[in-house]
C-alpha cells in the first residue's frame, strides 16, 4: 500500500534525527535533502525551502564537493520560484554559478540559466530571460535532454506570451505539449502546458479552444488529487465564461476553483475557529509532546485559542533547538490535519520570546492559561 505524505515526512524526519544522534553527516544531509523533496512534491516551499537551507549549510560545514552544493543552491532557487520569491531565487542562482565549473559541469550551467530566464521573467526582465533560456535550450536541444528541453519550451512560451506575441508563445506551448505527451508521459507538464495554452487562447479571443485545453487540464488535475492545479484551471475557466457571456458556468467556476483554494488551504477564512474541537486539538498536542520529547523539550504551559496555540515550553539539554522543535512540531500535526481534512493547519512562521532568568515562569504560564478568559471565552482557566 502508498505510504502517505504525512507517513513519509515522519520517516524522514525519524531518519535526520537519527542521523544527528549518530552523528553521520553524509546521512543527515541525505534525509534532508529527501525530507525537502518529499514537501516539494507537496507544494510545501516554506518547509521545503527551510530544509534545503539547512542542507546547504550541512554541506558547507563537511566541505563537499562545490557541485553538490550548486545543485542544492539550484533546488533552493526552484523553490523560491515557485513560491514567488524571484530575488532571492537569483541570489541562489548566482551562488550556484559561482561553486560551477562551466567547462566540467555544461548540464548543470544549462540548467542554471533556465531557472535564471524563469525568475527574469517573473521580474519583467525579457530580454534577458529570453537570453538565458536561449543559451540553456541550445545545450539540452544538443544533448537531447528531452525533460529540460520541454520546460524551455514552457519558458520560451511565456516569455512570448508576456511580449505580447502569442503566435511564437502558442508555438513552444504546443512544443512543451508534445514533449510531456507523448516523451516524458509527465502528466504534471501536460497540465501546465494545457493550462497555458488556455489562458493564451482567452487572450485571442478563442473561447472554444480556450475551454478545450482548460477542461483537460481541470479534468487531469482532478484524476491527479491536485487542489492546486485544479484551483487555477477552474478560476481560468471561470474567466473564460466570463468573457464569453456564460455567466452559470462562469459562476459555477469560481465556485470550484473557490473550494479548491480552501482545500490546500488558501481560503484563510475557513480556518479562523480551527481549534474549537478535541478532535482536532487532541491529535495536534500529542503530536507537539512526542516532538519535545524526541527534541528535549518539556512543554511547561500551553493554551489552544480558536485561531492560534499559545506554548511556553523549556529546553532540557544544553542542545535544545526551539526552532528545530517548533519547524518539527508544525510540519508534523499540519501533515497529519491536512491527511485527515485536506485543509492546511498553520501559516507561515510564529512569534516566539526567550523569557530572561529573572522572569517569573508561573506567572507567564498562567498569562497563557487566562488567555481564554480575556478573550470572553470561559469564565475560569479551569471552565
Amino acid at each position: 500500500m502508498d505510504k502517505t505524505t504525512a507517513e513519509l515526512i515522519r520517516e524522514r524526519e525519524e531518519a535526520v534525527s537519527t542521523a544527528r544522534l549518530t552523528q553521520d553527516p553524509e546521512r543527515h544531509l541525505q534525509s534532508l535533502e529527501d525530507l525537502a523533496e518529499i514537501f516539494l512534491r507537496a507544494d510545501s516551499y516554506l518547509p521545503a525551502l527551510q530544509n534545503l537551507e539547512e542542507c546547504i549549510q550541512a554541506a558547507e560545514r563537511l566541505g563537499l564537493d562545490p557541485h553538490r552544493i550548486a545543485t542544492l543552491e539550484l533546488k533552493a532557487a526552484q523553490t523560491l520560484i515557485e513560491k514567488g520569491d524571484a530575488p532571492g531565487a537569483l541570489r541562489h542562482l548566482a551562488r550556484a554559478r559561482a561553486r560551477a565549473v562551466s567547462e566540467t559541469q555544461p548540464e548543470l550551467i544549462a540548467r542554471l540559466q533556465l531557472q535564471s530566464a524563469r525568475a527574469l521573467i517573473e521580474l519583467s526582465q525579457y530580454e534577458e530571460a529570453l537570453g538565458s533560456c536561449e543559451r540553456a535550450h541550445t545545450y539540452f536541444k544538443e544533448k537531447n535532454l528531452m525533460a529540460p528541453l520541454a520546460h524551455a519550451y514552457n519558458c520560451f512560451g511565456r516569455i512570448h506570451f508576456r511580449l505580447g506575441d502569442l503566435d511564437k508563445a502558442k508555438e513552444f506551448y504546443e512544443a512543451a505539449l508534445h514533449l510531456f505527451r507523448w516523451d516524458l508521459n509527465d502528466e504534471e507538464g501536460v497540465i501546465r502546458a494545457h493550462n497555458n495554452l488556455g489562458v493564451l487562447y482567452r487572450h485571442l479571443s478563442d473561447w472554444r479552444q480556450s475551454t478545450w485545453h482548460l477542461l483537460r487540464s481541470m479534468e487531469l488535475s482532478t484524476r491527479l488529487g491536485n487542489f492546486a492545479y485544479i484551483a487555477v484551471s477552474c478560476a481560468n475557466l471561470g474567466i473564460v465564461f466570463l468573457k464569453a457571456g456564460s455567466w452559470d458556468e462562469a459562476v459555477e467556476h469560481f465556485d470550484r476553483a473557490m473550494n479548491s483554494y480552501v482545500q490546500i488551504g488558501k481560503e484563510t477564512r475557513q480556518r479562523k475557529h480551527i481549534f474549537i474541537a478535541g478532535l482536532v486539538i487532541a491529535p495536534v498536542l500529542q503530536l507537539f509532546r512526542q516532538t519535545a520529547t524526541t527534541e528535549h523539550f518539556a512543554i511547561v504551559a500551553y493554551c489552544f485559542m480558536p485561531d492560534h496555540v499559545h506554548l511556553l515550553v523549556e529546553g532540557l539539554r544544553a542542545d535544545s533547538d526551539m526552532r528545530r522543535f517548533v519547524k518539527l512540531a508544525k510540519q508534523r500535526s499540519g501533515a497529519a490535519h491536512a491527511m485527515t481534512t485536506g485543509k492546511r493547519l498553520w501559516q507561515e512562521g510564529y512569534y516566539d520570546r526567550v523569557l530572561r532568568n529573572e522572569e517569573d515562569t508561573l506567572g507567564v504560564a498562567r498569562y497563557i492559561f487566562l488567555n481564554p478568559v480575556r478573550a470572553g471565552l470561559v469564565t475560569s482557566p479551569a471552565a
